[in-house]
This record gives structure tokens, C-alpha cells and sequence, in this order.
């Protein structure tokens, strides 16, 4: 419906306000939609908002999304498996298709994802190459996967590249050093690095030596 001055309102249908549509989209209630395109394929899907022009535009049956931004989760298509994603910013999620469980907060985060869940992106171009990657996090503008199929890949810092499935990349190719303000870090694994030397100073730890993975009584032990 138009809007006319001196009208009453329509209950029952989308109103058009000067050319931008308002209400709840295609199909079922409990959805919300401000913009052209909005919520335009949707059937039976619930419990949407949807709020820039093609927001969530082919989303029919899935429920739970959010989309702010120019065709932000536009090709969201997937049913019941497309629930719970948040895509905020111009062309966030822009061809996501199915999967559930991502958050994209910047332009262009996540733009290039088609098939995916519980990915994590912030930041101008987060994590844009990434197509079809589960259970990342990108932090930083730019930061991206190593390959477009990586996942379980944390990457922080702008500008900054993954180092591949099931690794931790922080800060980018400029940073000399990484400073952590604690007593102990905890490796999980375990790996073999170089032959343990001969007994040193009571006190000391051994320590990998430059170059060569080598093991070196280090410096004294500061309790």
C-alpha cells in the first residue's frame, strides 16, 4: 500500500513510504522490514529483521536472521539450516546460502561466504575471501583465511592472513613482537623441539635457542 496524506494507515499489508517499503515482508508475521527488496521472497520464515534495500531478499522458510545494510544476508535462501546469522554493514553476507550461527559486523564482512556456521567477522572486509569456512574468527580490517575453504582459522589484525585450518594468527606481517603480561602460557599439545642438555643451574629453564631449535639452559627463573 501508498501512503496518502490525510489516509488511514493499512493493518494489514507493507506500507510504502515514498518509495521505501515498511512492515514485515513476504509470508508469515512476527518479521520486521524497512527497505526495498526486504524480506521479499520470504514464506513461512519468522522472527526477522531485516533494514536496507534486498536485506535477506531471498530468505523463504529460515528464521532468526538479522541484516542491516544494503542487501546485507541477501542470498540467505537455506530453510531451517539458515537461522541465527547477524550481518551488519553494506553487502555483509551478501551470498550466504545456507548454514547458521555467523556474525559479520563491517562492509564487505563475510561477503564472499556462500556455505558455512558459527564463522565470526568484524572489521572493513573481514574475512571476505572465506566461501565456504565453519567456526572462524576474523578480527581486524582485512583480516582473511589463508584459502577460501579454511576453517576452525582464528586470524587478528588488520591486514592480517590465516596461517591455515586449526591455527592462530595475531597481528600482521609489521608486528616484531607480541608481548603477554602473564606467568605461565600452556602448550596443549606437545612437540619435540631439540635434546634436552646437560643438567644446568638449579633454577634455570631450558630454552629454545635461535635458529636452530635447539634447548638451552635460559635465564633464571622469576617466581
Amino acid at each position: 500500500s501508498s501512503f496518502t496524506t490525510g489516509r488511514a494507515l493499512p493493518t494489514v499489508a507493507d506500507l510504502d513510504v515514498f518509495g521505501v517499503r515498511v512492515g514485515r515482508g513476504g509470508g508469515a508475521q512476527a518479521n520486521t522490514c524497512v527497505g526495498n527488496g526486504a524480506l521479499e521472497s520470504n514464506t513461512t520464515g519468522v522472527e526477522h529483521t531485516a533494514v536496507g534495500l534486498n536485506a535477506l531478499y531471498w530468505n523463504t522458510a529460515a528464521s532468526s536472521n538479522t541484516a542491516f545494510g544494503y542487501e546485507a544476508l541477501r542470498g540467505q535462501s537455506g530453510a531451517s539450516t539458515g537461522a541465527n546469522n547477524t550481518a551488519v554493514g553494506h553487502s555483509a553476507m551478501r551470498l550466504y546460502t545456507t548454514g547458521a550461527a555467523n556474525t559479520a559486523v563491517g562492509r564487505d564482512a563475510l561477503t564472499a561466504i556462500t556455505t558455512g556456521s558459527r564463522n565470526t567477522a568484524i572489521g572493513l572486509n573481514a574475512g571476505n575471501t572465506t566461501t565456504i569456512g565453519s567456526d572462524c574468527v576474523f578480527l581486524g580490517q582485512g583480516a582473511v583465511a589463508s584459502a577460501a575453504s579454511a576453517s576452525n582459522e582464528i586470524v587478528i589484525g588488520s591486514g592480517a592472513t590465516g596461517l591455515g585450518s586449526d591455527t592462530v594468527r595475531i597481528g600482521n606481517s609489521s608486528i616484531v613482537s607480541v608481548h603477554l603480561d602473564a606467568k605461565f602460557v600452556r602448550l596443549v599439545d606437545s612437540y619435540t623441539v631439540g635434546t634436552l642438555p646437560a643438567a644446568g643451574t638449579a633454577g634455570r629453564i631450558a630454552r629454545v635457542t635461535d635458529g636452530d631449535a635447539g634447548l638451552a639452559w635460559g635465564a633464571t627463573v622469576v617466581n
